[in-house]
């Protein structure tokens, strides 16, 4: 099985968990309220039944969630995540299906969300060796693909930085 397909089965299974877990507590509610035990403690059971249907709303939350960050891999073909404090991976499906991937430093230069960062890459020149054949000649489009993941829709700074190849 490829990695495209695994990544098409997180969507499908991140959906279904997540209408699932709603579609319970839905249940689960509605078991509440029909319960005698309702009848006689309106106050308890309406607090149970709110305490459900909170956890219900929040676990759809993370659902979506799930849903809409494995669908974005899926249908956008690469995605960023982070390996440790300052490392990142920058990940696409190639040809045959299956994941690639070429990691890079990732420096934040506030402590807010989507902050203004440094982004350490080869630079132009160091790109052929210091990068996987298969970025070869896209530093252009990976950069652009970096700095729209970095910005995060904010328009924050992002400042590239090149670093020598790994090689030499």
């Amino acid at each position: 099985m490829t990695d495209k397909r695994r990544a098409c089965l997180a969507v499908v299974w991140a959906l279904l968990g997540s209408l699932a877990w709603v579609a319970a507590c839905a249940a689960v509610v509605a078991l509440i309220v029909a319960t005698d035990g309702f009848q006689q403690h309106p106050r308890l059971g309406t607090a149970v039944a709110w305490t459900v249907a909170g956890l219900a709303g929040f676990g759809g939350l993370w659902g979506f969630w799930n849903v809409t960050w494995a669908y974005a891999f899926y249908s956008g073909g690469y995605r960023v995540r982070w390996l440790g404090a300052q490392d990142c991976a920058y990940e696409e499906f190639g040809a045959d299906g299956m994941v690639r991937s070429f990691a890079f430093g990732y420096q934040p230069l506030a402590k807010t969300y989507a902050p203004p960062c440094r982004i350490a890459l080869p630079s132009a020149e160091q790109w052929g060796r210091g990068t996987p054949v298969w970025l070869h000649g896209r530093r252009d489009e990976i950069l652009l693909r970096l700095e729209d993941w970095a910005q995060r829709g904010y328009g924050e700074a992002v400042t590239l930085v090149s670093y020598p190849s790994r090689d030499g």
